[in-house]
């Protein structure tokens, strides 16, 4: 089974990705593979470059290659379980619908919320205001082409999890996801 993340930034994707791993699932990851594929380049990990490379790659080789270079990779690892976090275009679901047995689980909360959980990871491209963060996910939320669009990722899951409350009611919303699952 291949479970597929997408949500906004700080919604809890890597939380929900996290309690997986535990659950066995082998973890990929879309920005992950971004952030690699920058580092490579010698290139600042910040949003606004991991957004320009993965339109990059998408207006290049068409919107779902990022996840169809990690469905590959799942494959050829022969994984039976696994989880492909941050799907962030239409195109990336639609690249792994084609697995058998892909499910999407949408991630959210509030704005302000999401910011606060950004701010405390504290990863390089996170170093922004409340203002760029909204700014940023705007972008990321309805873009066209090759851009982003959050939004239509959102719609396309097969379960939403509203992440907004504390970490162990989070955790059972994931448990009742992954027992409707099963």
């Amino acid at each position: 089974m291949i479970i597929g993340l997408t949500g906004t930034s700080g919604s809890g994707k890597g939380t929900v990705a996290e309690y997986l791993k535990q659950k066995g699932f082998s973890y990929y990851s879309c920005s992950d593979y971004l952030r690699q594929q920058l580092r490579e380049k010698g290139i600042e990990i910040t949003i606004p470059h991991l957004v320009e490379l993965g339109n990059e790659i998408r207006s290049q080789y068409g919107n779902g290659e990022i996840a169809k270079r990690l469905l590959e990779q799942i494959v050829s690892e022969k994984k039976e379980n696994a989880v492909v976090d941050s799907l962030r275009h239409p195109d990336e679901i639609k690249a792994l619908k084609k697995s058998k047995g892909f499910i999407v689980i949408g991630v959210d909360a509030p704005v302000k919320l999401r910011y606060a959980r950004v701010q405390e990871r504290k990863k390089p491209e996170d170093r922004l205001t409340l203002e760029q963060f909204k700014q940023e996910e705007n972008k990321q939320m309805h873009g066209t082409g090759s851009s982003p669009n959050l939004s239509e990722c959102l719609k396309m899951s097969d379960y939403l999890i509203i992440n907004d409350s504390t970490k162990e009611y989070f955790y059972r919303k994931i448990e009742e996801v992954l027992g409707r699952i099963k």
